[in-house]
């Protein structure tokens, strides 16, 4: 997921992009439940974010299979938000695992590494990573 959210970000483009999304129209998006699914190291990935220009928060429903791989942890620059829809979670972050059942959340500095797995039968969660840029951080809404 980290390599994903970095490499949207060194192209100027969403995560969603990369999976061939269409990043014309208005500067609104709605997202159905049965949204297309893409996997990615080990993940099942659907966008549920993203509209012309918008480049600071990408908003993912994730599928974390419980015999996936663990992968090296991640680092990127930002932060990332998630929350347990179903399952358990297992966040292995700055080298410390926490478990995170449904309902519960966690909300982290993503440049410190992180990695996600799941215990049986596998995990289904919002992930919400923001890139944080100090240029942005003073505009008013």
């Amino acid at each position: 997921m980290g390599i994903l959210v970095e490499l949207a970000a060194a192209l100027g483009t969403r995560v969603g992009a990369l999976f061939g999304e269409d990043v014309e129209g208005a500067p609104l998006a709605t997202f159905t439940p049965d949204a297309p699914r893409h996997t990615a190291a080990g993940l099942e990935i659907a966008s549920s974010s993203g509209f012309p220009d918008s480049r600071a928060l990408e908003a993912l429903r994730v599928h974390v299979p419980a015999d996936r791989e663990p992968p090296v942890p991640a680092r990127h620059r930002g932060e990332e938000w998630i929350y347990v829809l179903r399952g358990t979670l297992q966040l292995r972050y700055d080298g410390v695992l926490y478990e995170l059942r449904k309902d519960m959340a966690a909300h982290f500095d993503a440049s410190r590494p992180h990695r996600l797995s799941a215990a049986r039968p596998g995990a289904e969660l919002l992930l919400v990573s923001a890139d944080y840029r100090p240029e942005l951080a003073s505009i008013q809404h």
